[in-house]
């Protein structure tokens, strides 16, 4: 029995526990670099794509648009309030920020790394739940699940919490006079 506890399939428990955290660690590096390339490409695709729609008629008598006048524009020109500018870019900043974390964490390990990527993971993830039902929660949703996919891997990588020793069991005694 204590021959299985040691080896597992002629290969140390200890040298399997080094490979999983080598694999965890390749893809918690690999989530972090992904989710700071995706962010920024997130930022490229909302600042020059034409995503949103608007009307270039003169709809002032009518409640609705004319399908011919009906054109894709860039954020940059739908004259956006400064409230939409600020998700854009405090996604921006929460998830690079994160992907670094995860790039210390991973790469040269620091370990406190993973408390900012733990903080980045639930703050873009609230952002990313604010903005969901708009083209910002969609360009940047690839980003955040890549930065998710880094904070498993951070926590995959933990040590294994020790063993909690036993305590002996107390045989009754004789003096114990309870019906069995």
């Amino acid at each position: 029995m204590v021959g299985w506890m040691e080896r597992q399939n002629g290969h140390d428990v200890e040298e399997l526990m080094t490979r999983k955290a080598q694999r965890a660690q390749r893809a918690q590096f690999g989530g972090g670099i992904a989710a700071g390339i995706l962010s920024l490409l997130g930022l490229a695709v909302l600042l020059f794509a034409p995503l949103v729609p608007a009307c270039v008629a003169d709809v002032s008598f009518t409640p609705t648009c004319p399908p011919h006048a009906l054109r894709y524009v860039a954020l940059p020109q739908t004259h956006l309030g400064g409230d939409v500018w600020a998700l854009i870019l405090g996604m921006l900043i929460i998830l690079l920020a994160g992907a670094a974390a995860a790039l210390a964490d991973a790469r040269f390990a620091w370990r406190l790394g993973a408390i900012p990527l733990w903080a980045a993971v639930v703050l873009a993830l609230g952002g990313w739940g604010y903005a969901a039902r708009s083209v910002v929660g969609l360009v940047y949703l690839p980003a955040v699940l890549a930065l998710c996919l880094a904070t498993y891997a951070s926590i995959l990588r933990l040590p294994p919490r020790p063993a909690r020793p036993r305590l002996p069991t107390a045989a009754p005694s004789p003096d114990d006079k309870t019906p069995s």
